[in-house]
């Protein structure tokens, strides 16, 4: 579907509700959306605004509710977000996505809360942060401007080093890395609202720091032979088989992460050249892979005799109307039901997609491939990444251990010639 913009307020709405009818919404449904534009409507109004867009839904928003927690909104306060997320959701597509939890918008208001923004829009530029950093940014500052908004602190010049370690004793220590990335990303924002003049005192001081060490986990890998009976397995005589076919190639024979297959859009096959070339949405960086005569029929195979008759940009959709593009937990879901269906045990070892891409690279490494290309097949902006692979690769490590020389019987000896018993 084209994008809308600059679309009159009533002209929305009309287009909206006739395409409510075509999914044969009840008149509940439909009354329950009147009501709620209706004050919409004069919102606008008010205050001079015929087009409506997501920065229209922000302000009602902030207008209404302030600056919120979603899960702590009532059941009518949640629809009421919901909904207008829906008439976002359609302004901008022209269509709606049923059954995925909408993410409520994440409101920073007051001044507390304009520092925030100002925090993330300067980190943004000088470290040039991605878009998976910046969401992860955008919700655990929203909590901390909850939290702050609850205890009364609504300006800078009430923010305190108590309250501040009231916060940090509500984080949930059970998840250590996690809250270390919180524990550091307050430190940075209390240091810049000292930096800026808004902050007499330096509380970044007052943050402890992590107590555990960041180190990410043993990835999970699945041997050649399950890869292979994964993808055996797979039925592609039905639509659904076909892209799901085609999704999981990407994933084991080239290594894409799922948000990359998820975006992937046609302008990024060159079928002449036989490559796929994007930049990736965890890193931003530019990557050019090969489009091996397997993955590329598969996808041929897909587009002829499984896809969807659509206008959609992007390349694999949903297989029931109205046929949007997959969404964010779409193939987790997928290559989890492959594998049960496959009968592969995945007990004590993760199932997800990333777990095929940690496969491709145990490959990789069994095969002797020098870590830059590996490296530069995974998309990793740098080697240090890769080298957390070389822990699934145990051969190169037996290689890598020294030999441990004989201990004299001298030093089980103390000095009077008796055996140590320490």
């Amino acid at each position: 579907m084209k994008k809308k913009k600059r679309q009159a307020f009533p002209t929305l709405i009309k287009e909206f509700f006739g395409y409510l009818n075509k999914l044969q919404r009840s008149e509940k449904t439909i009354g329950m959306y009147s009501w709620i534009f209706r004050k919409l409507k004069a919102y606008m109004d008010q205050n001079h605004l015929r087009y409506y867009d997501e920065v229209v839904e922000k302000k009602y928003l902030e207008s209404a509710l302030g600056a919120f927690d979603y899960l702590q909104l009532s059941d009518s306060g949640k629809r009421f977000v919901n909904t207008l997320g829906t008439l976002t959701e359609f302004q901008e597509t022209g269509s709606i996505v049923y059954g995925i939890k909408r993410q409520p918008p994440k409101v920073f208001s007051g001044e507390v809360g304009a520092t925030m923004t100002d925090f993330m829009a300067y980190r943004k530029v000088i470290y040039n942060l991605s878009d998976s950093t910046l969401k992860d940014y955008t919700s655990y500052l929203h909590n901390l401007l909850v939290f702050l908004n609850n205890e009364g602190v609504v300006c800078i010049s009430r923010i305190t080093v108590p309250i501040i370690l009231k916060y940090i004793s509500s984080l949930d220590c059970g998840k250590n890395p996690t809250r270390n990335r919180k524990l550091l990303l307050i430190k940075n924002y209390l240091m810049f609202l000292y930096e800026q003049k808004l902050l007499p005192v330096d509380y970044s001081g007052c943050v402890p720091k992590g107590n555990s060490i960041n180190r990410p986990q043993l990835p999970s890998t699945f041997s050649v032979e399950e890869i292979k009976t994964l993808l055996e397995s797979i039925d592609r005589s039905s639509p659904g088989g076909k892209r799901d076919y085609a999704i999981l190639l990407l994933a084991t024979k080239l290594g894409m992460r799922s948000s990359d297959i998820r975006w992937l859009k046609f302008e990024y096959i060159f079928w002449q050249q036989n490559m796929l070339m994007f930049k990736q949405q965890k890193t931003g960086k530019s990557i050019t892979l090969p489009l091996l005569p397997e993955v590329g029929n598969a996808i041929i195979d897909y587009l002829q005799h499984g896809r969807p008759v659509s206008d959609e940009s992007y390349l694999f959709l949903h297989l029931r109307s109205p046929y949007p593009h997959i969404g964010r937990t779409t193939i987790g879901s997928l290559v989890y039901f492959h594998l049960r269906r496959a009968g592969i045990n995945c007990s004590n070892r993760k199932y997800g997609p990333h777990a095929l891409r940690h496969s491709l690279a145990g490959t990789l490494l069994n095969k002797k491939t020098p870590i830059p290309v590996i490296s530069e097949v995974l998309g990793h902006s740098h080697t240090d990444s890769t080298m957390n692979y070389l822990r699934i690769d145990k051969d190169t490590l037996n290689q890598c251990a020294l030999d441990v020389p004989n201990v004299p019987a001298s030093f089980y000896l103390n000095s009077k010639g008796g055996l140590y018993h320490g």
